[in-house]
C-alpha cells in the first residue's frame, strides 16, 4: 500500500549473495558499476538459515567439466 513501510513481520526479507570458493578460469563473480555480476557455471547452495531476515544464496564457481558432471 502507498506509504507502507516494509517490516520483517510482514514477510519482507533480504537476500545476500556470497560467492564461496575461488574463481575458476570459466566462472567468477565481480562488481560492474556497483552491480554484482556472475559469469560462468556455479553450484548454488540455498540451504543456509534465515538470519536476521537475510537469506543467503551461495554460488560456488565451477569449471565447465565440473558443471557438466553434476
Amino acid at each position: 500500500m502507498p506509504g507502507e513501510q516494509p517490516a520483517f513481520v510482514k514477510g519482507c526479507v533480504a537476500t545476500s549473495l556470497e560467492l564461496i570458493g575461488p574463481a575458476t578460469e570459466e566462472s567468477s563473480g565481480f562488481m560492474a558499476h556497483g552491480v554484482p555480476m556472475t559469469k560462468g557455471y556455479f553450484a548454488v547452495d540455498v540451504t543456509g538459515g534465515l538470519h536476521m531476515g537475510v537469506s543467503p544464496i551461495r554460488p560456488k564457481p565451477l569449471t565447465f567439466e565440473q558443471a557438466k558432471d553434476t
